[in-house]
């Protein structure tokens, strides 16, 4: 019976279906620039399920920016909305803008209006995010994202919302 349960453990680690999400809390970076510190910060999170990656960023120049790869076909090229739910808050609908093979693979979804959403998302554990293209074709995806608050009061002092 023993060597059934190694025999299990050892098939079960190595299985392909048994994957875990990457997330990366804000990583800081600080450079000297022309006229003063710039600071940029960056954290990602991997879907709880499927190919998508959420990214956020923050530097002193560009200010806060979401943006989506989904790896997967999300949403129709072109222009379209998100719909974010972050926390179980009520959800907000943002203009996204999807870039790829309308066909096969959405490579890239840029967020705009993204200040608004700033504060929710600095300190954020959970968010679903619903595709929505121009002709109206939908999907959705949720992150878990981890260890976002430790830095919270740096991303808003860095990149105030504007």
């Amino acid at each position: 019976m023993t060597k059934k349960l190694v025999v299990l453990a050892l098939v079960l680690s190595v299985s392909p279906t048994a994957s875990f999400a990457a997330r990366q809390a804000w990583h800081v970076t600080r450079q000297a620039g022309p006229y003063g510190e710039d600071v940029t910060m960056s954290a990602f999170a991997d879907a709880d399920g499927g190919p998508d990656r959420m990214d956020l960023y923050c530097d002193t120049r560009d200010g806060f920016r979401v943006i989506f790869s989904p790896h997967r076909l999300a949403m129709t090229a072109g222009s379209g909305h998100v719909v974010l739910t972050i926390d179980g808050g009520a959800p907000v609908t943002l203009t996204a803008n999807a870039f790829g093979d309308d066909a096969k693979d959405t490579d890239v979804v840029t967020v705009y209006d993204t200040a608004r959403i700033e504060e929710a998302l600095s300190a954020a554990s959970h968010m679903t995010v619903k595709f929505i293209g121009y002709d109206n074709s939908t999907s959705q995806a949720a992150f878990t994202l981890e260890g976002l608050s430790a830095d919270k009061d740096t991303l808003l002092r860095t990149c105030p919302a504007r």
